[in-house]
């Protein structure tokens, strides 16, 4: 939970079913179509917008699933705050995350109980409502966070009784539904269990963290990505982290159960709508590595991607050919390149073998007269990585196949096949600014006509004039400032503009365009230049200075939040060195980070990052000791005291008394001192608890008996030792007698021997036995309590009895 006193602000009497009705938010929100300013605070592990909640818990009323109600309920059931042993439920508006916020806490210091005024398990959870009009009016997160769930089922007490009401956790339909374990009895949701709230998360790392994000009053759009890893053996791999980020560095995880298998949520809307690329990193201690063969899904909304698996290797592996530069295309898993692009060809075959390629005209084909052939060079002997210069591929232009031919060493066919690979060759151009930077997102427009004086018409879009590759006109360039068409013969003029440019050459121009362009030949690599410097750069969303903790002594691998938000193009992808997840070394790094607009207008911000090793070591220290003495003076006891640090790793610890001491007879506390190489400091301390192997008492004394003796008459009080203890024969036992009265034990006092003063045992007889020879005559008739005093703080009493 977020520790916030905001949420405090106001309190909700202690209460069974009861609410606080009409909160102010503090700002919109939009659920279904209805904008609501105001929520109502339920007692019940809820809140709900518009109609006020039911006067009791009815059940049947505020099902998730059917009920009619607009409810956000993180845990709702039967809650009940009356004992004064849970705590009352607060609210109030606040900020999160630098936005406007509402939240409510169910439990503080301890949590809320259940009904009928229930206590024995408590909850503390939490809700936050935070504004997000930055992306769209009514738009809001839903945060809940769970720090404890000791109880998970309505009328908990009573649930012998067959009162199982199942608790919702969730949102009425129209916003997401119920949660793994809503709605169902037992839903599993406490600490430790199938579905606990607190070991799960959604949409962040955060253990016990839940985030939400209703856009338009719409849940979010989802999709399932889905899997199973594997070790070099075929194992499932369990433990591995899974990530699949866009190219905006939009990332979604998981980690690989017991069988291995990773389920990924994608919220389709947060991404840029281009694939999202795999990633996979091995559990601690491994050095397995994933392959180099990527693995991609383009997620669509409501669809589930299963069977993306990938096989962990010793070494690397072969990669799918490649081809850079290139661009994606319309096609997909098929790249584009300029056409005046000098391109870099690379993929894998048998080491020391050889491969060729050709290059086929049209898409997948296989045959048919070569436009470029030529055989690659390993990178260097034995690698397996052939490359080489391909293009510039002008003036062919369309799609095209490469395929791959491979020999091994011998000059048999290579046992590792290189997959054909389609290439659409673009005679694109690019819109710059005055800089030479990429335009993204310019508008560009082509124009035709059957002759070179005009009329010049738009052409229209999905016109058959354009190739299958690009049939969209206008257009928009893409993040790398492309555009372009591949078109029949013409006369044409290309237009690009974009708000807040013009015309490098003219500014009352709001656009630029080029001099007429006779097809064919093929138009070569056009630069169209428009002058943006009116527009401002971004602003760049940096830490000032981080201060991260060490978890080596490497440094730490850490992660931070950067962010660019453009005034005329929202937010904008950051370019961070280091890279957010990197590894930093211990002491201060500096991050730079650089973001460009659509506009080709660069920020640049820096922020030092500070790895520090603040944490003390951790102790492992055994509970109390137990140990019988060897001796009167106690016994000498071993103990192993352990260390460990996050960075240091194992350290000496330093006990007073240490391992091997002879402790004296009782109760001595064990202290113990660990300090890593950064000075921090770790202490503790145990108990080493030392006792005499007691026997019990020896006749004429029973412990079971009703030891009655005349007054006057000497009594022989005798015990042993026994065990580790039996020869111990310097013991100073002494004996202690109190009259008992009405049941009540008086005041002590030493007993008398006969022997002369003092009340101290004499060792006789056999090793461990001993002797008081206890004078009744200065004892009234009655019954008494003899207590021995063995030095060792244990308490061994027996009753006696005095005649006249």
């Amino acid at each position: 939970m977020i520790s916030d006193p905001n949420c405090a602000t106001h309190v909700l009497p202690r209460t069974d079913d009861g609410w606080a009705a009409d909160v102010p938010l503090g700002f919109p929100v939009v659920i279904n179509g209805g904008t609501y300013t105001s929520v109502h605070v339920v007692n019940n592990g809820y809140v709900a917008f518009g109609a006020s909640p039911p006067t009791y818990f009815n059940y049947w009323d505020l099902q998730l699933d059917t009920t009619w109600r607009t409810i956000i309920a993180p845990f709702m059931s039967d809650l009940d705050t009356r004992n004064p042993a849970s705590d009352e439920v607060t609210y109030g508006q606040t900020t999160y995350g630098g936005r406007p916020a509402f939240c409510v806490n169910w439990g503080g210091t301890n949590g809320v109980g259940y009904f009928d005024m229930g206590a024995a398990e408590l909850n503390r959870f939490q809700l936050i409502l935070v504004d997000r009009s930055d992306i769209g009016f009514g738009d809001f997160d839903v945060v809940m966070n769970y720090d404890h769930i000791g109880w998970d089922g309505t009328y908990l007490s009573q649930v012998a009784d067959g009162y199982e009401f199942p608790v919702w956790v969730g949102a009425s339909q129209g916003l997401w539904g119920g949660f793994p374990g809503s709605g169902t009895y037992p839903g599993e949701l406490r600490d430790g269990r199938t579905n606990a709230l607190v070991s799960g998360s959604l949409n962040t790392p955060v253990p016990g963290r839940y985030i939400q994000q209703p856009r338009g009053g719409l849940p979010p759009e989802r999709a399932a990505v889905s899997g199973t890893l594997y070790d070099p053996s075929g194992a499932p791999l369990a433990g591995a982290t899974v990530q699949f980020c866009d190219a905006g560095g939009t990332c979604f995880f998981a980690v690989t159960n017991a069988q291995g298998v990773y389920t990924v949520p994608i919220d389709v809307n947060a991404t840029d709508g281009g694939p999202l690329t795999m990633s996979a990193y091995p559990p601690a201690g491994s050095t397995w590595v994933p392959p180099s063969t990527t693995i991609s899904v383009t997620p669509v909304i409501g669809q589930a991607y299963t069977g993306l698996d990938l096989l962990f290797l010793g070494s690397s592996g072969p990669s799918q050919a490649v081809i850079t530069p290139s661009r994606p295309s319309s096609v997909p898993d098929s790249p584009a390149v300029f056409w005046q692009d000098p391109l870099t060809l690379m993929v894998n075959g048998c080491a020391g073998g050889s491969v060729c390629y050709d290059v086929f005209p049209g898409f997948g084909s296989t045959s048919g007269a070569a436009i470029a052939s030529g055989c690659l060079t390993e990178s260097f002997p034995g690698s397996g990585l052939f490359q080489g210069d391909v293009g510039p591929f002008y003036p062919d232009h369309g799609w095209v196949s490469i395929q791959f031919t491979s020999s091994a060493l011998d000059g048999n066919p290579c046992s590792i096949p290189a997959p054909p690979l389609n290439v659409y060759i673009d005679p694109s151009g690019h819109v710059n600014n005055v800089n030479g930077n990429r335009i993204a997102g310019a508008l560009v427009t082509l124009f035709r006509s059957d002759g070179p004086d005009g009329p010049f018409d738009v052409v229209p879009d999905g016109s058959a004039i354009m190739s299958p590759a690009n049939r969209q006109n206008p257009m928009y360039s893409n993040e790398r400032g492309h555009f372009g068409w591949d078109t029949v013969a013409g006369y044409y003029v290309v237009r690009a503009e974009k708000p807040g440019c013009t015309s490098a050459e003219d500014p009352a121009i709001p656009f630029v365009e080029t001099d007429v362009l006779p097809v064919p030949p093929p138009v070569t690599d056009l630069d169209l230049r428009l002058d943006c410097s009116a527009v401002p750069p971004p602003v760049i969303n940096a830490p000032v200075s981080l201060m991260v903790e060490a978890t080596s002594s490497a440094g730490a691998v850490v992660v931070y939040d950067v962010s660019a938000l453009d005034a005329a193009d929202g937010a904008v992808p950051v370019n961070c060195a280091p890279a957010s997840g990197s590894l930093f070394s211990a002491g201060t790094s500096t991050v730079t980070c650089e973001a460009m607009n659509w506009y080709g207008n660069v920020a640049t911000v820096v922020f030092p990052v500070t790895v520090a090793d603040s944490t003390p070591p951790a102790l492992s220290l055994p509970a109390t000791l137990e140990a019988y003495a060897t001796s009167a003076s106690g016994a000498s006891v071993s103990y192993e005291v352990t260390a460990g640090d996050s960075v240091d790793g194992a350290l000496a610890v330093s006990c007073v008394p240490p391992s091997g001491t002879a402790f004296p007879p009782g109760e001595t506390t064990v202290s113990c001192q660990a300090t890593d190489a950064s000075g921090n400091v770790a202490n503790g301390s145990f108990d080493v608890r030392v006792t005499f192997a007691w026997g019990g008492v020896l006749p004429p004394l029973s412990e079971c008996g009703t030891n009655t003796f005349k007054k006057n008459q000497t009594v022989p009080v005798r015990f042993e030792l026994t065990g580790p203890s039996a020869d111990i024969s310097t013991l100073a036992a002494q004996l202690f007698v109190a009259r008992v009265v009405g049941g009540v034990v008086g005041p002590e006092s030493p007993a008398k021997s006969v022997n002369g003063p003092g009340n101290v045992f004499q060792p006789v007889g056999p090793s461990g036995t001993y002797r008081f020879m206890l004078s009744t005559k200065g004892l009234t008739p009655g019954t008494y309590r003899l207590r021995f005093d063995l030095g060792d703080e244990v308490l061994h009493t027996i009753s006696m009895t005095i005649k006249p």
